[in-house]
This record gives structure tokens, sequence and C-alpha cells, in this order.
């Protein structure tokens, strides 16, 4: 064989192993940004139930303490042996504390105090808000198909007495391929959280 014809040879093959090269790339590849799928938390529809005579108060939600592992932007769960696992395709669209904080506002107001509370990042801008704080035992998910979520919260300030509860959830199903799912299991839960703070603030 000539040394013309093996450059030819060799002209002919490259364009192939580019080919495959590239291909390999591309099984490889994270999903793209295109693909990521946002979530927030919270009710889509926001509807404030009216207050009782006597029952209004203001209130501001501080920053809610959260687990540091949750301090990304991606969805998670941990496994049996307390593995940390992420959903390949879905993202929080904002940071977890400040989606938290707007969720449990919005749904107090549907609980009948009236207009939902200010909350964090926000600043309170009412002296005589009472405050509620959240500091989060728990905000998970299972590789077993369960969501609960542990939460100490209390309410303090001026015409209220301290008041200070551990909060459990039920434990709600979700499926791991399903990342809606796993929002709407934390969304009920949080819903069941505003209704007992709600119960509570109203015997006040």
């Amino acid at each position: 064989m000539t040394c013309d014809s093996m450059i030819n040879k060799n002209c002919q093959l490259f364009p192939l192993f580019a080919a495959l090269l590239a291909l390999t790339g591309c099984v490889n590849l994270k999903p793209s940004l295109s693909q990521m799928r946002s979530f927030t938390l919270g009710p889509v529809a926001v509807d404030v139930v009216e207050a009782e005579a006597g029952v209004e108060r203001a209130l501001y939600i501080q920053r809610p303490q959260l687990p540091t592992f949750l301090d990304g932007s991606r969805l998670s769960y941990r496994t049996a042996s307390g593995e940390l696992k992420y959903l390949p395709s879905a993202r929080w669209a904002e940071p977890l504390n400040e989606g938290v904080a707007r969720a449990v506002a919005l749904y107090l107001g549907r609980s009948g105090l009236g207009e939902a509370p200010a909350f964090y990042p926000w600043p309170n801008t009412k002296a005589e808000a009472a405050v509620l704080t959240l500091a989060f035992e728990r905000f998970s998910a299972n590789e077993s198909g369960t969501v609960q979520i542990v939460v100490n919260w209390q309410v303090s300030g001026a015409g209220w007495a301290p008041q200070q509860t551990r909060f459990i959830s039920e434990s709600i199903d979700w499926e791991i391929d399903r990342p809606e799912t796993l929002v709407a299991a934390f969304n009920q839960a949080l819903a069941e959280l505003a209704g007992e703070i709600a119960d509570a603030l109203s015997k006040k």
C-alpha cells in the first residue's frame, strides 16, 4: 500500500471515529438545563378566608430552619442506609427556606386568620406582629415512597403568650419517578402544619 492510499484511507476513517466519540459523549451527558423541571411550594390558587371578629392579628414568619443538606436546589430523597440521592431532572425554583415560608403563609391565609402573614425574605414591617419560628427536624422523603416533616414551631410577640409545639405530619405517599408527587406531598404536610398553627392561634 502506498503512502498516498494510506493517507486517503485514514482521511475516510477519521469522520467515523469522530462521530463515534460524539455519540459516546452524548450518552454520558447530564440532563441539560432545558430538560430540568422547576418546582415551587404552596397553593397555586391564592384564596384568603376572612377572619372571624377578634381573631385576626398581624403575624410574621421568620426564616425557616432546615437541615443543611437541603441547602442545594435539587429535589432529593434518602435511602434506607441514609444515602442522599437526587431526582435527575427536577429542582427547586427558589431557595427552599423561602419556598417553605411562603407556602406556610399562604396556607395560613386560607385558614380563617385573615390576611396571609408577611414572611421571610421580606422584612417585618409591623412592630405589633407576632413572630412565627419554624425549626425543622425533618423535611425529607425516602426511597420506600413516603414523605414526612417534623418541625418545632413557636409564636411569640406582644399580646401573645409564648407557645411552642412539635408537629409531626402523617406519612404521605410519593413516587420516585414523578417529582410532582414529592412536591404535592410536601404541600400536603405544610398545609397540615398551617392548620395546626391556625387552630392554636384562633384560641388565643
